[in-house]
């Protein structure tokens, strides 16, 4: 109950909190396996927030690796740490290894945001949200952006 509650307090709670609460779950060895990966991968992104790069890498390479549900969301998770670190290539070449599901555009349009590319991050943007609409607007880039303008 408590990797549910913290998972759901997250957006209300300061990260360092979500990220001590996930820890004392995982650290307890309480978790069924099926939810050890849920709170891995959620610890990760509170400490991604966190500026802990190192330990968020960890965390999402382990989620990734074991190849479950959170398996996409956690490869897109490495390439926003290597865009965070400012590793371009790897950010570029992690998007690439992405599925539409994985959202491989919208990490594209960041990667190149940052760059002040806005012309291939605009076109990146665009097209994630028309891959998205074509799947049935199941992502987060299905949301209307502007006519495809940033």
């Amino acid at each position: 109950m408590e990797t549910l509650s913290a998972i759901a307090r997250r957006q209300h709670e300061h990260r360092e909190r979500t990220s001590g609460r996930l820890s004392a779950v995982l650290t307890s060895g309480l978790l069924p396996d099926d939810l050890v990966e849920l709170a891995t991968y959620y610890l990760a992104k509170a400490q991604r927030d966190l500026g802990l790069t190192d330990a968020s890498r960890r965390g999402m390479q382990r989620v990734a690796s074991a190849g479950g549900r959170l398996a996409s969301p956690a490869r897109r998770g490495l390439a926003h740490l290597s865009r965070l670190s400012g590793d371009f290539p790897t950010a570029v070449e992690a998007a690439g290894r992405l599925s539409w599901e994985g959202r491989h555009h919208r990490v594209l349009g960041d990667v190149w945001w940052v760059q002040g590319d806005m012309e291939r991050a605009a076109a990146a943007y665009l097209a994630g949200r028309s891959e998205a609409e074509e799947h049935g607007g199941s992502t987060e880039n299905s949301r209307p952006a502007n006519d495809g303008a940033i």
